[in-house]
């Protein structure tokens, strides 16, 4: 099962996005992951305009996590934010 498994996953990545899918430009430009979570971070993310990547981020639900120390004031970077139940 899991060579056919390995070998639809193989014809998928070949064969890439549908020439008449409008999101293929965007989703062949999301380098670095797979053409499943391109599509996803496209249609449910990338769909509408950011002015910054601040702006995404909070979208995501990533924050930025300060570090003050004495007069010196900077963001470690940023993590993510999980709800509080």
């Amino acid at each position: 099962m899991l060579e056919q498994i390995e070998a639809a996953l193989g014809e998928r990545d070949a064969a890439g996005p549908a020439p008449a899918d409008a999101d293929a430009e965007k989703v062949a430009r999301l380098g670095g992951i797979g053409n499943e979570s391109a599509t996803v971070a496209v249609r449910e993310a990338l769909y509408r305009p950011f002015a910054n990547r601040k702006q995404m981020a909070a979208y995501a639900g990533l924050k930025p996590n300060p570090y003050a120390s004495g007069d010196r004031q900077r963001d470690k970077g940023i993590f993510l934010r999980l709800p509080v139940a």
